[in-house]
């Protein structure tokens, strides 16, 4: 046999040219030689790759065969401040984001990752304005309606996007798998503590520790509650030597079965049942019992069993070491393995020990949930993770308050009051109604001399530092009323008002002579006419009295609004076009279309079309938002296509008449069509009645009409795979792929590793399981990273 020895290094991993990150190589030393493994534990063949190793393993990259570099890269977090050109040296990313425009993209720092790599990235908006966040498209394959970050083929899932507003928290989880990105948009945190595998609605659960002779000899248990807010529970562990063993509070809870100094099983017993009729009103939603393993005596492998079981009804009783269940049903029962490398240690059980499962019930719903091995340690970094973002978020609160502050004074919208001494100052704050209305900043005037002036720091009045405010040129109180008085009495003696419907109106009678005399310096001229300014008479003509752009109403354009419609000069006094404003264009049909500008941005025009076919004095309505858009019909009689940019709109009959909806027709104008999966051509919406349309490529589909859902069509030729129809709470249908999570094989006659489970399955997802009945066991895929673990089954006779 020969002989060999180990050395590690975390050396920089390559994918696509580029470094990626540091894994860990192995290369095993003989007498005659060595070879290089990579962090997959694959031979390196390829002569310049380990030409590259022997360069870089350094007595500075050396690390021992314990050190676990996926665990640290899961734990580790880059805090950055852009969505693009995301870093890939650790699993959790923080954003810190301050977008510069309306939208942001989301990218990763290289083209190409490790095979099973996954990043967590949580974007937080440290900004002042909203944006949207987009996740790249597959180019060979883009969604309908989606917009497309980049182009580039390790793009793989994505197209998604979210808006995002101050302060505004997202989640966004990145995979590099088979040689492409998966962007996913996570909408709650992820993973949550009640994450893991689902053990049900219990009352008891036993918690039994497995190992035989190989394994070691005398494994040492401990299991304990962490959080139950019950002082005479909490972190007392039941197991040898642990504190709460004999304590009568802890025993109605969870109970331990004994010390097991050889090798077969040691048990605990959980009572959920009473633990919920005790303590329920001070249990927390969530109740967290971790359990721990470590060798007392001699470790061979190491190898250990960790069996829940779940039981409902029925009473508990101890056998030997064990606990068995009497009367009642198994909700849930299953086996993990994992391997013990602890030793002793019984009195820091919390930090010496292994954790081998965290339980967790949760009050609300009854139920019980389990974490397993690493699954603990990466769900106590993502807690920490969303601490550190609560953080984040109140550090912004405090600056966004300490700005609005430095904001009011700088922008003098900090109040100053003017007293005529101290004294009189100090008599007006001891009035508690006026020390309410005071913000920090506010500035205290004295217009007595050789006193300092004031400054209010939210609690008294502090002396200002610098030279004292010259009040001299300041009005008085008094000379400020008299001012006004001189002026409204200026404005009774010349002052009148006009009334006059339209513009039109109002503009004729002021150019008519005759009217001369009714005119003076000062007169008012008030329109009804909506969304025109009123006017007033300055002994020339008429000047408009806000300065505000002019909103018009049914101004008739000579082309079809675009972005950059914004000014008007033609037939009336218009300059610029604000929101609000509504726009006629005749077609090419002779139908009149009507527009109304919803914001101005950048210069460029937002037009959104308002559905009516008759010019005059009547009212159009339109909400407005990003994606989705209301639209009321007041007048006309038929409709068959709309000019939107939104995924969806809905049409409602807002006339005294019927709409007839037009299905399936011919349009033009680059309108887009209405069409149906429905065997009809033309639906009557009669007043009050409604119809919602889904944008599907250029056209709108019907997606809902009087209230009831119009189901997708399942027949889509360019699907391919088996998909099922689900309708949610909400009543919307969605399509989901049906795809193969369990397989039973009875041609597997020996056990398989890792290389030929992945060699015989190798496209299947996470959980996927195959029962091979002829070796009485189970294989199943339990990570990104292909890897599988296995557990034996018992045939029932």
């Amino acid at each position: 046999m020969v002989r060999t020895c180990n050395d590690y290094y975390m050396i920089d991993a390559m994918a696509g040219g580029e470094v990626i990150r540091k894994r860990k190589y192995r290369r095993e030393n003989t007498m005659i030689g060595y070879k290089w493994y990579d962090y997959n534990g694959v031979e390196v063949i390829d002569p310049i790759e380990i030409s590259r190793l022997d360069s870089l393993a350094t007595k500075h990259q050396r690390v021992d065969q314990a050190y676990d570099d996926h665990a640290v890269f899961m734990s580790s977090t880059n805090y950055v401040n852009s969505v693009s050109g995301i870093p890939m040296d650790k699993h959790m990313v923080v954003v810190e984001w301050r977008p510069e425009s309306e939208q942001g993209f989301v990218t990763m720092a290289h083209e190409q990752g490790l095979e099973g790599d996954s990043y967590y990235i949580v974007v937080i908006n440290t900004g002042d304005k909203q944006a949207t966040i987009y996740t790249p498209v597959d180019p060979e394959e883009p969604k309908e309606g989606a917009t497309r970050a980049e182009d580039d083929a390790s793009v793989s899932v994505g197209g998604s996007y979210v808006s995002i507003s101050p302060r505004q928290v997202e989640r966004i989880r990145v995979t590099f798998r088979g040689g492409k990105w998966y962007y996913e948009l996570v909408t709650k945190t992820y993973p949550s503590n009640t994450g893991g595998i689902k053990i049900g609605d219990v009352d008891f659960v036993t918690f039994r520790y497995l190992w035989d002779e190989s394994s070691g000899r005398d494994l040492d248990t401990m299991t304990e509650a962490l959080n139950s807010n019950v002082p005479t529970i909490d972190n007392l562990g039941v197991g040898f030597a642990g504190p709460g063993n004999n304590d009568d509070h802890v025993r109605s809870v969870l109970k331990w079965g004994g010390d097991n100094t050889g090798s077969g099983k040691e048990c605990v017993w959980m009572s959920v049942k009473d633990l919920r009729a005790q303590y329920y009103d001070i249990l927390p939603e969530e109740t967290q019992f971790i359990a721990y393993s470590t060798w007392f005596g001699s470790r061979g492998t190491g190898k250990c069993s960790f069996e829940l079981v779940g039981y409902k009804g029925g009473t508990m009783r101890q056998d030997g070491y064990n606990f068995i269940n009497t009367g009642g049903s198994v909700v849930y029962q299953n086996t993990y393995d994992f391997i013990c490398n602890t030793s002793k240690g019984a009195s820091t059980y919390k930090t010496s020990y292994q954790k081998v499962a965290r339980i967790t019930y949760n009050k609300l719903t009854n139920e019980v949930y389990m974490s397993i091995g690493d699954a603990i340690d990466q769900e106590d970094n993502y807690d920490k993770l969303e601490r550190e973002i609560n953080n984040i978020k109140e550090r912004l609160s405090d600056v966004e308050s300490e700005l609005a502050v430095v904001r009011r004074i700088a922008e003098g919208k900090n109040t100053a009051y003017i007293f005529d001494t101290v004294d009189a100052m100090n008599e007006w704050l001891a009035v508690p109604e006026n020390t309410a209305k005071l913000r920090v900043g506010d500035s205290f005037w004295i217009r007595e001399q050789d006193v300092p002036d004031y400054w209010w720091d939210g609690a008294q009045a502090l002396e200002q530092e610098g030279p004292k405010v010259d009040l001299s040129p300041y009005y008085t109180k008094d000379e400020i009323n008299n001012i006004v008085n001189d002026i409204n009495q200026k404005i009774e003696d010349k002052s009148t008002s006009i009334i006059f419907d339209t513009y039109i109106q109002m503009k004729s009678f002021v150019d008519d002579p005759t009217n001369a005399d009714k005119l003076k310096e000062g007169t008012i001229l008030l329109i009804r006419e909506k969304n025109v300014p009123d006017y007033y008479y300055d002994g020339a003509g008429i000047v408009k009295m806000e300065a505000d752009v002019e909103q018009c109403l049914y101004v008739t354009l000579a082309n079809k609004p675009t972005e950059s419609t914004v000014s008007y000069t033609q037939d009336r006094e218009v300059t610029d076009f604000a929101p609000g404003a509504i726009a006629r264009w005749v077609d090419a049909d002779g139908n009149d279309v009507f527009y109304k500008l919803v914001e101005v941005v950048g210069g460029k025009a937002k037009w959104i079309t308002l559905i009516d076919t008759k010019y005059g004095n009547v009212t159009l309505q339109s909400t407005y938002d990003k994606n989705y858009e209301i639209v009321n019909i007041v007048s006309g009689s038929r409709l068959q296509a709309i000019n939107s940019d939104k995924d969806e709109i809905k049409f409602v009959n807002s006339a005294t008449g019927n709409v007839t909806v037009v299905l399936n027709g011919t349009v033009s104008g680059g309108a887009k069509k209405l069409t149906s999966l429905l065997a009809v051509n033309e639906v009557v919406l009669t007043p009050g009645a409604a119809a919602s349309f889904t944008r599907t490529g250029e056209n709108f589909t019907l997606s809902d009409l009087f209230g009831v859902t119009i189901f997708p069509d399942l027949a889509d030729a360019n699907r391919e795979g088996e998909w099922v129809m689900s309708v949610g709470v909400t009543g919307k249908p969605i399509l989901m792929e049906v795809k193969e999570m369990r397989k039973w094989d009875e041609s597997i006659v020996r056990e398989l590793t890792i290389d030929e489970l992945n060699e015989k399955f190798p496209n299947v997802d996470i959980g996927f399981a195959v029962v091979c009945k002829t070796i009485n066991k189970v294989y199943e895929m339990v990570n990104g990273y292909k890897e599988w673990v296995s557990y034996d089954i018992t045939s029932i006779n």
